[in-house]
């Protein structure tokens, strides 16, 4: 398999002597992230680095990251070589795909003073004509929409409890693995550094899942984008890139199980958020990180990050996660309530969409109730929206995702992006140029709706919502060859093939893309006509 551009870049710049150019952040010393070759094995590249010039390194194999990735976690002895060296040795050994250093990762929230304040970013985002669609829970063929919270957070919290997700094929606490996920008792998410399920907890994911997920319509506290939809919170541990990989390769696994068992195992994980990441941290220094978007993706997960919450520009300076060049990662900036970006990072080629995040009121720890900031509550709230898209009554659309789970997260991107609204400081800063709107992008996707009777799974509707069309350029990667072909009937239309070009038979990742796609404001699609079942 080839190396992408992002690797290349990282050969032909990381590792010379000047790396200052590629603004390296802070990292563990010692410590590699590696991405193997198929069926390569790690204690062979452990033997061959073991000496490097008849000097010992001391290098090690600690753990396997993640098995879907081929990831896993090296060491070595920092006393008898320096880290870019065994960096660069380790990246150009044959066995090795993707190589980088295991990087410190931090939450994105801006404290501020409690207060009291009304949930004034459903009014922004048109919430409540979305709701007067659907207020979120199933899809219309039934499946149960999961959101994934990348940390800790404590559902138990009376205004979280009913939307918690439980893995419903693990029985709890007896040490087996009931649903043969290859994770034990993992009933409530999973508790990366603890290997368990104890992920309820956590001050600052606690505040996010209110902007996913507040139950709705329960005469209690706040509401979130969905009133009711299931959150699975993952705790990545906090502290590296390493476990955030391993934090991410759970919704991977559970969504893959999903999709290969039809419903009958895994979890319907249609998003992820991210309330956390590296300011001024370069892609090209973080390969693995950035290719696990492009993996999520192939199994149609789209990934919500949260920029940096200091007003830089991330195309100048860099961002991780948010400059990833991958079409599954969005990228939020944070809003107040007159639509302005303040304090948030903006970057007209890197951050996607801006989202309420300033001076929000969300569900607290504890029980309570309180408002915060930071791009840390746009993200969740435009995850949330995600998968409150999910939910609108169109068996269509669900015919496509049922089909295609990767056009099918593309297809719920594009209308994300399309029913963005141009206001603030946001157009030329962003790269759609406006902030979400819930109910405009339900609306779209309504508009493009067909019928389509059941058996949904068994008949499988040979046509669907057509994939961004219509003078704007398509998602970077996608091969544009026989996209679709008129039928006989006038005003219908038959999908073709339209796959990823970065999608390789019997590959069980996706290589990392090299561009972000630019959405152009003034070259929307008009509506597409769909087909009759």
């Amino acid at each position: 398999m080839k190396k992408s551009l992002t690797l290349v870049l990282f050969g032909l710049l990381a590792f010379s002597r000047a790396t200052a150019q590629l603004n390296e952040t802070e990292y563990i010393p010692g410590n590699i992230l590696v991405m193997l070759q198929a069926g390569a094995d790690p204690a062979r590249l452990a033997q061959d680095l073991a000496t490097i010039d008849g000097q010992p390194t001391g290098l090690r194999v600690d753990h396997e990251v993640s098995p879907e990735m081929r990831a896993w976690l090296l060491r070595f002895d920092t006393e008898a070589i320096t880290q870019w060296g065994m960096l660069r040795q380790v990246l150009h050994h044959p066995l090795v795909m993707l190589a980088q250093n295991d990087h410190l990762v931090k939450e994105r929230i801006v404290p501020n003073d409690p207060q009291y304040g009304q949930v004034w970013h459903h009014q922004n985002i048109d919430s409540e004509a979305a709701w007067n669609i659907s207020t979120g829970g199933v899809t219309a063929t039934g499946d149960t929409i999961v959101v994934c919270i990348i940390e800790n957070a404590d559902l138990s919290h009376p205004d979280l409890a009913a939307n918690a997700w439980i893995n419903s094929g693990e029985i709890p606490g007896n040490g087996i693995d009931d649903d043969g996920n290859g994770y034990i008792d993992d009933r409530r998410g999973w508790n990366t550094p603890s290997n368990n399920d104890n992920v309820y907890s956590g001050s600052h994911g606690t505040q996010c899942a209110g902007m996913v997920g507040a139950v709705g319509n329960n005469s209690l506290g706040v509401v979130g984008a969905n009133w009711n939809v299931k959150m699975m919170p993952v705790n990545y541990g906090g502290t590296s890139e390493s476990a955030v990989v391993a934090g991410y390769t759970y919704p991977l696994r559970m969504r893959r199980r999903y999709n290969s068992s039809g419903g009958t195992t895994g979890a319907f994980v249609v998003a992820t958020s991210a309330s956390w990441g590296i300011d001024g941290g370069q892609p090209a220094n973080s390969p693995l990180w950035c290719a696990m978007f492009d993996t999520l993706g192939t199994a149609g997960i789209l990934n919500c990050g949260a920029t940096a919450n200091n007003a830089v520009n991330v195309d100048a300076v860099g961002d991780l996660p948010t400059a990833c060049p991958s079409d599954y990662m969005i990228s939020v900036t944070a809003t107040n309530n007159n639509d302005q970006r303040t304090f948030s990072a903006w970057g007209a080629t890197t951050i996607d969409v801006g989202a309420p995040g300033d001076n929000v009121r969300t569900t607290s720890i504890g029980g309570g109730y309180g408002n915060t900031s930071g791009t840390s509550f746009a993200c969740p709230l435009t995850a949330g929206v995600i998968g409150l898209l999910y939910s609108a009554p169109c068996v269509s659309l669900m015919a496509l995702v049922n089909a295609d789970p990767v056009q099918g997260a593309l297809y719920v991107r594009q209308k994300l992006f399309a029913g963005v609204e141009q206001v603030g400081n946001l157009p030329g800063n962003t790269v759609t140029g406006g902030r979400i709107s819930s109910g405009n992008s339900m609306q779209l996707i309504m508009n493009e709706c067909s019928a389509c009777p059941p058996p949904f799974r068994a008949a499988r509707c040979a046509t669907a919502p057509m994939p961004p069309s219509a003078g704007m350029p398509p998602p970077k990667g996608l091969s544009m060859r026989a996209t679709a072909k008129w039928a006989a009937q006038p005003g219908s239309i038959i999908l073709a093939s339209m796959a990823p070009a970065s999608r390789s038979t019997g590959s069980t990742h996706a290589t990392p893309t090299s561009s972000r796609w630019r959405w152009s404001a003034a070259a929307r699609p008009a509506a597409t006509p769909t087909a009759p079942c």
